[in-house]
């Protein structure tokens, strides 16, 4: 897989209506580039986690951005706790540390084969790799 980590402050967070937005990243995975756009929509300090909205871009596909919020705490494994993606692959946010003033995260973009048993694959994915296959 590929991975990218920002670094969250939470001063500037506080300060920031509407969410603090993070430096985008690209990762390029089995040919595939897609533009990770992440904002932090809160902080719970209690709990040492945080509101996240991520929004994927796939400039090969369509100019479609798919957004998605969720809460990253220290207890949120990237194989079990990941958002599915084309092409069989897989993006999780993972929580390195989590401090009084600051939070560090790390995305991490990896093929769907090492994620978590539990699931499987989705009808568009199956004819998705079928037309792969069957492909001259």
């Amino acid at each position: 897989g590929q991975k990218f980590s920002r670094s969250v402050d939470f001063d500037t967070l506080r300060k920031t209506p509407g969410g603090l937005e993070l430096d985008a990243g690209k990762l390029a995975l089995e040919g595939t580039e897609r533009e990770y756009m992440i904002s932090v929509t809160g902080v719970d300090p209690d709990r040492q986690e945080l509101a996240i909205e991520l929004r994927v871009r796939t400039p090969s596909e369509s100019a479609l951005v798919r957004a998605l919020t969720f809460h990253v705490g220290y207890y949120d494994f990237p194989m079990i706790d990941n958002t599915r993606l084309s092409h069989d692959q897989r993006a999780a946010i993972v929580l390195n540390q989590f401090g009084e003033d600051s939070a560090e995260i790390t995305l991490v973009s990896f093929p769907g084969s090492y994620a978590s048993l539990k699931e499987r694959m989705s009808y568009d994915e199956v004819v998705e790799k079928l037309r792969g296959r069957l492909a001259p």
